[in-house]
This record gives structure tokens, sequence and C-alpha cells, in this order.
């Protein structure tokens, strides 16, 4: 019997580049320009580095829901 293996689909999002945070209906580089790692809990390899949001990015996303309610 022969194993054959199947080949890994690649995927955009794994491209090896450091995620943004999505607000307001953008990619945005998070204020504090820091990133913190993703990790696969089954493996523990590191998936991609995201975004590290802080208060800032918080107040920029709250605003930006505030305003798409209000003008939808």
């Amino acid at each position: 019997m022969s194993v054959t293996a199947t080949p890994v689909p690649e995927i955009p999002y794994l491209d090896g580049a450091a995620k943004r945070l999505f607000i307001g209906g953008e990619w945005v580089a998070p204020h504090s320009g820091r990133t913190m790692p993703s990790i696969n809990p089954s493996t523990g390899e590191v998936i991609a580095d995201v975004g590290d949001a802080d208060a800032d990015d918080v107040e920029r996303a709250v605003a930006a829901a505030r305003a798409a309610i209000d003008d939808p």
C-alpha cells in the first residue's frame, strides 16, 4: 500500500505578512504598530502575526460602528 501526501492549498491569508485590523470598512495598521502571534491551538504553531489593537484602535472601531449605525 502506498500513501500519497495531499498537497496543502495555498491560503492567501497565510502569506507571511502581518495582518491588519478591519476598522470602518478598511484594513488599517494598529495605532501602536505592534503585532502578536495567532497560534494554532492544536499544534502550537504560529499561524500568522495579527495587529495588536490598543485603546486607540478600539475607540476608532467603536466610532466607525456608531457612524455606520447612524448613517447606514
